[in-house]
């Protein structure tokens, strides 16, 4: 069990830190003209940050370590904190003049806006992983 929590967890990382580098870098986001300068500033820095978590979490979930289980635990925390990050700003974006996507820029997965369809569904995958690398350690 917990070498499919290590796979759950390596998939999400890959997620949350390779995916919005690849669709954020790019007219929708950081080279949008339309975006002031310091929202493409905060931007490029929120994908540093998640990348660089992303790598953090993959060294912890597969280096060889006497405690593995404590960096497994560490791993899935630093998911987490990402993944419920991305649910915290989808669900105060009306408090704040957010949105979820540019309209020119739009992409639906089952009619649902892409961002919210994958990161819920990583979201709740890093929960069951989470759940299963803190249960083996009980």
């Amino acid at each position: 069990m917990l070498k499919f929590a290590k796979i759950l967890l390596t998939v999400i990382a890959f997620i949350y830190g390779l995916a919005p580098l690849i669709a954020d870098i790019s007219q929708s986001h950081v080279l949008n003209d339309h975006w002031p300068g310091h929202a493409r500033f905060h931007t490029v820095w929120l994908l540093a940050i998640t990348a660089l978590l992303s790598l953090l979490s993959l060294n912890f979930i597969w280096r060889k370590s006497a405690d593995h289980i404590h960096n497994l635990k560490f791993a899935s925390v630093i998911g987490i904190i990402i993944l419920t990050s991305f649910m915290i700003a989808l669900l105060t974006l009306g408090s704040y003049g957010g949105a979820l996507a540019d309209p020119d820029h739009q992409i639906k997965i089952l009619s649902f806006d892409a961002n919210v369809f994958v990161f819920s569904c990583a979201l709740v995958l890093q929960i069951i992983a989470t759940i299963i690398v803190w249960r083996v350690s009980e």
